[in-house]
């Protein structure tokens, strides 16, 4: 079968398996009677994931686009007879290839899924990003704008009805003892991006504090959480070892408004893990205990106190998760018990509606909602 007819027909299927699947699941019906993704997550390990498709890069530099109802993926490419060769500044600067990542995306492109469209980020220059727009069947990519930010390959990228809100980086760019232009710092940054228009709006203060971070928390209803981080370095510490400082806010997505609801005072001395209802849950940094931090009275309460140091924390849909590293397993707490999250090895994401980790096999996976915790789950993604 021709690789143009193929991708046709695996859109199609993409999308009558999950119209019958994604119901409250961040897509809906345009006027069109096409399936349009509202909603979608791009985490550190580089895929972009919906309910209705997940689109990725792989290391032969070409976009993939992952069928959930099929569990398989195929070349991101609309053209009948293609070879998909890869982008090459020497032998294939400048690919045909549907799929294939031009100089502006090659070496940094994050994939997001919104509406009929994957948005591609990526690097215009040292100081610069830029956004490429292309439909899912792999047509039609264009050029849409340049931003005043890098959103880089490691950053989360959430989006919801059009709208990207993107940990994102400001580089630093300083000219190096050889006269030739390098960056060897940046700028943490939250941004709400409008993907069609470009209009780019800072939700977060800019981090310029040295060993900073900024990273998405959670998202419940209309309420955004994120968290600022930063060491400070003391007489003898380095900043691998120096004690790290903490605030979270919440950015309340519908009227713009955001506040702070955990200061440094009140998260001192832990690591913050995520959110469980209206709590900030956070670690001993030696202890490795863990404790609730009520957003509103700002109470510490003790949640848990583990035999031994050697451990993880992740929240997910209002519960606790635990890592036990020597014993190469996952709990969750339900109902003050633990509960163990059987074939799991290890996490690389927990927020919103979408739960990323490995198997004992080494495959990623990404499930929906709380189908992390039963028997049957909403596997929305899988590589291996």
């Amino acid at each position: 079968m021709e690789a143009g007819k193929e991708m046709k027909k695996k859109a199609l299927l993409i999308v009558a398996a999950c119209a019958c699947f994604i119901t409250g699941c961040g897509a809906e019906k345009s006027t069109e009677n096409k399936m349009k993704i509202t909603e979608s997550l791009h985490s550190a390990s580089g895929e972009s994931v919906s309910c209705l498709a997940s689109v990725f890069t792989a290391q032969d530099g070409l976009l993939h686009i992952f069928d959930p109802n099929q569990k398989s993926s195929i070349v991101l490419c609309n053209k009948s007879n293609c070879e998909h060769e890869p982008y090459d500044e020497n032998t294939n600067p400048d690919p045909t290839c549907d799929a294939a990542l031009n100089k502006d995306l090659f070496f940094n492109c994050v994939p997001v899924i919104s509406g009929e469209y994957v948005y591609l980020f990526g690097q215009a220059d040292l100081s610069k990003g830029v956004v490429y727009r292309e439909k899912l069947d792999g047509s039609g990519r264009t050029k849409l704008y340049n931003l005043d930010y890098q959103v880089e390959v490691y950053n989360s990228v959430y989006v919801e009805n059009g709208i990207a809100y993107a940990e994102a980086e400001i580089p630093i760019v300083k000219e190096d003892n050889i006269g030739g232009a390098g960056s060897n710092s940046n700028y943490s940054v939250l941004l709400a991006i409008n993907l069609e228009s470009g209009e780019t709006k800072e939700i977060s203060d800019i981090n310029k504090e040295k060993f900073h971070g900024l990273l998405l928390l959670e998202k419940s209803g209309e309420k955004l959480y994120y968290v600022s981080t930063y060491r400070k370095l003391g007489k003898k510490e380095d900043y691998s070892t120096a004690k790290e400082y903490s605030k979270v806010y919440e950015y309340n997505i519908k009227t713009g408004k955001q506040s702070q609801v955990c200061s440094e005072k009140d998260l001192e001395g832990c690591i913050v893990i995520g959110m469980i209802d209206q709590a900030v849950y956070v670690y001993n940094q030696e202890t490795m205990e863990v404790f609730e931090v009520a957003i509103g009275s700002k109470k510490k309460k003790k949640i848990y106190k583990p035999d031994k140091t050697d451990v993880l924390y992740y929240t997910y849909k209002n519960h606790l998760i635990r890592g036990d590293m020597e014993k190469e397993k996952f709990y969750y707490l339900k109902d003050s018990a633990w509960e163990e999250l059987e074939g799991i090895a290890s996490f690389t994401n927990t927020f919103g509606d979408f739960a990323e980790y490995y198997d004992k096999k080494n495959v990623l996976h990404v499930v929906y909602g709380d189908s992390l915790f039963k028997d049957q789950k909403k596997e929305l993604f899988e590589r291996k």
